[in-house]
């Protein structure tokens, strides 16, 4: 009797799922930090980052990624502003707001488009938060996803 053995979906398709990640905060430390904490979980990458608010929108706009994590504070555009423009122009990307000034902007943050909001001093909330928001939003996998 032969034993049925499950097979991932990649597996038997040859397509690899990889969830692409935007991360924006003016500060380099902390972009390096986010990047590691995020690429350390298997099937998510780091696709681009950005420093200023205005250069989010526009790098969300080029990469289409999966998902966006944006601080509040930066220069040229504040994560709000900035989170409006890229739900206008990417309305079906989740945006996570990651942030040491969550008290202060909690109110306005789902008026611009954020769909969850992590303070920077609970970094360890930052993963399942972004788990919870790419298990909800599934994208398709694209043509550069397939792997030959």
């Amino acid at each position: 009797m032969a034993a049925h053995v499950k097979v991932p979906l990649y597996f038997v398709t040859g397509i690899v799922l990889v969830k692409r990640i935007l991360i924006a905060d003016d500060h380099e430390s902390v972009l390096r930090r986010i990047r590691a904490m995020l690429e350390s979980q298997p099937g998510w990458e780091v696709c681009g980052d950005a420093v200023t608010g205005r250069e989010t929108v526009t790098r969300a706009l080029e990469l289409k990624p999966d998902l966006i994590v944006i601080d509040f504070a930066m220069p040229q555009m504040d994560g709000l502003h900035a989170a409006s423009a890229i739900r206008a122009l990417l309305p079906r990307v989740p945006i996570v707001m990651f942030t040491m000034y969550s008290s202060a902007v909690r109110q306005e943050a789902c008026n611009h488009g954020i769909n969850m909001l992590v303070d920077k001093a609970q970094s360890a909330l930052l993963i399942p938060a972004v788990q919870e928001l790419l298990d909800a939003h599934p994208s398709p996998p694209s043509a550069e996803q397939n792997v030959a």
